[in-house]
């Protein structure tokens, strides 16, 4: 079953931030969006156990 992680501080320049959420493990999906209170940047986590993650080279 996926989390929701929601974070509402200041975290810098979009792309670094979602590649650093990206590369943690169990990470499924990150985002940022806004809503009133103002930007979200965001993460779904699995609970399942992690894989092995193979990258393009």
């Amino acid at each position: 079953m996926p989390l929701a992680v929601p974070c509402h501080t200041h975290t810098g320049p979009d792309d670094i931030v979602l590649a650093d959420l990206a590369a943690v493990p169990g990470t499924t999906s990150c985002g940022t969006d806004t809503s009133d209170l103002g930007r979200r940047v965001w993460s779904v986590l699995s609970t399942e156990r992690a894989r092995a993650r193979i990258t393009a080279a």
